[in-house]
């Protein structure tokens, strides 16, 4: 699960590789293994070459990237609550050109000042309290493990199953959120290509 985000009017570089005849639809002929190959071959090269065309990040990955965005961009007079709610949704709702390069310029400031290694390297010391303390609540879930060997969670007597809901609910999910100065960039230079975006 994450985000697909296309660009609306990319720049382009070459020509875009032609998706095989069946490729998803499942229908016959099939295209060969070879086939298939060189295709995502080729789309992976030509993505590279043009940026703007597509980003993507895992839900990890992409809520912490959404939440910084949100932090910069949430005072500006085009901002909308329509905005917050597509940084964390799917819906695929359309931001423009416009908005896009104002992103990006955000996000490379950010950088050329140091505010994203520094917040790189704050995220992550957060990460290793959250995954230490998730480590001490595993030592219990465990023990539960072991005790009702071959049954669900959901199937524990009452007082196991008040216990393991008890842990689940005090895991630290901020463990599981990275946050990197390097993926970022990587979504400013999409920004600065993509000719407007939506988060599908």
């Amino acid at each position: 699960m994450g985000m697909d985000v296309y660009g609306i009017n990319p720049k382009i570089v070459g020509q875009q590789p032609k998706e095989p005849t069946n490729l998803y639809n499942g229908k016959e002929p099939k295209p060969t293994e070879k086939e298939v190959r060189a295709y995502y071959d080729q789309k992976e090269k030509f993505e590279e070459q043009n940026c703007g065309v597509y980003f993507r990040n895992n839900v990890w990955w992409w809520r912490p990237l959404a939440s910084f965005i949100f932090e910069k961009i949430q005072f500006k007079d085009w901002f909308t609550d329509e905005h917050a709610e597509a940084l964390a949704t799917n819906g695929g709702m359309e931001w423009s050109e416009e908005q896009a390069l104002e992103i990006a310029q955000i996000i490379e400031d950010a950088y050329t000042i140091g505010e994203l290694d520094d917040r790189e390297v704050q995220h992550k010391k957060k990460m290793k309290v959250a995954e230490d303390w998730n480590a001490k609540l595993e030592v219990e879930f465990q023990k539960l493990r072991d005790k009702h060997k071959d049954i669900a969670p959901i199937d524990y007597p009452p007082e196991d199953k008040k216990k393991w809901d008890e842990l689940y609910e005090s895991t630290d999910r901020y463990a599981h959120y990275p946050f990197s100065a390097d993926n970022c960039m990587r979504f400013c230079k999409f920004l600065k290509e993509c000719g407007g975006f939506k988060i599908c």
